[in-house]
């Protein structure tokens, strides 16, 4: 069982010299796959029985390292995370409950060690613990990665200084009488040190990788300095930081989907907006830090976005999901940097989060959805991409 030292969270700025970078992106040749028919089937229930509050978040991950995927969620009534372990083509075991230390505000799934199964990475009020996954469906007892006043609310994972380890990044919110405000936390070196990068007033989500055009992990957050903009966190490599490039963004940005889309090396930034309908698509470049691109789905109060090649193409997509609207959307990446129109799925109901992974293990990637409520369900989206 990996130990994690006693440590102590203080909140303090970093501040590091700006640099640009001198990465020039080079235009990828064109991709000329066989021409396909994008379509999904009509939702997959997946079993949620015994599941009985209210549920918090999702992860999706394979916990187990028999090759299936499987699905984690957080329930904010009890202090348990509950796993639906994929049996193969599509079928998944009865969801088995594992105590979280902390009632699981949000979970996140990710690779923290050297050993197979992915691990799950639990934020609750005052603390931020790591369950190991162990072969043969379990895990190992919490262990604590951090504790504070704060209640994490959304969490990432990359390798922030190049150790070939996964680290991890979490906003975590300070209620009134504590700052009222949002700090964003890097573990770098996990399980090391924690870090605290920003003070904030907004930082609800959080997305981690490469979009500066570099070799190193960046970290991007919804509300990152000033509510309402976006701001990326360029990486220096070793674990710290440069002070964030920022840009207005309206009201309410929110999750956020990181793809490479023309293959030069760093990912462009897609917004969900559900207050402002739409996906908005952003990028970094030296010239003008941040440069919005483009807006998709316009008109679609977008309320959850992920990332992966639907359209088996190479590349990657966009899967968007929708608080009030029984259909989520795919936009095809159309290899020159920007998404085609919007391609309706039908969800079955209303959803607040959203996966792209193989669940049936066929080769193609599937849409799992969530929605996260008292009563709430998983689904999942059969590709049927030919």
């Amino acid at each position: 069982m990996r130990q994690f030292p006693a440590l102590t969270c203080l909140l303090a700025l970093i501040a590091t010299a700006s640099c640009s970078s001198n990465n020039t992106p080079t235009k990828p040749k064109p991709i000329s796959p066989s021409p396909v028919v994008l379509g999904f089937d009509d939702p997959v229930p997946i079993s949620n029985a015994g599941l009985a509050g209210t549920l918090s978040n999702m992860a999706v991950g394979d916990f187990d390292g028999d090759g299936h995927v499987d699905i984690a969620i957080g329930m904010v009534d009890s202090s348990k995370i509950w796993v639906s372990y994929g049996l193969g083509g599509g079928l998944f075991d009865v969801p088995k409950s594992f105590y979280s230390g902390p009632r699981p505000a949000t979970i996140h799934a990710a690779s923290l060690g050297s050993d197979t199964p992915m691990d799950l990475v639990v934020g609750g009020s005052g603390a931020i613990v790591v369950l190991n996954g162990i072969a043969g469906e379990s895990f190992s007892a919490p262990e604590t990665l951090a504790a504070f006043g704060g209640t994490p609310k959304e969490i990432a994972s990359a390798d922030f200084d190049n150790d070939g380890i996964q680290d991890v990044a979490a906003t975590v919110y300070f209620p009134p009488g504590q700052g009222d405000v949002t700090a964003l936390y890097a573990f770098a070196g996990y399980p090391r040190a924690v870090t605290a990068i920003e003070v904030t007033s907004g930082g609800d989500h959080i997305a981690a990788g490469n979009v500066a055009g570099n070799s190193n992990m960046d970290v991007v957050v919804t509300g990152s300095v000033v509510a309402g903009t976006v701001g990326i966190f360029r990486g220096n490599g070793d674990g710290t930081f440069q002070p964030p490039d920022e840009a207005p963004m309206g009201n309410f940005p929110g999750p956020i989907g990181l793809a490479d889309l023309d293959l030069d090396g760093d990912s462009e930034i897609g917004v969900a907006f559900n207050s402002n309908p739409g996906l908005w698509m952003i990028r970094w470049q030296p010239s003008a830090p941040i440069v919005l691109d483009s807006t998709y789905a316009e008109g679609y109060p977008v309320s959850c976005v992920a990332t992966g090649d639907l359209n088996l193409d190479g590349r990657d997509d966009f899967a968007v999901g929708s608080f009030g609207n029984a259909d989520s959307w795919i936009l095809v990446n159309d290899g020159n940097r920007h998404l085609k129109p919007p391609f309706a799925a039908n969800s079955g109901g209303t959803s607040n989060q959203i996966a792209v992974a193989d669940v049936d293990g066929d080769g193609k990637n599937d849409v799992v959805l969530a929605y996260l409520a008292v009563g709430g369900y998983l689904r999942y989206l059969r590709n049927t991409t030919h």
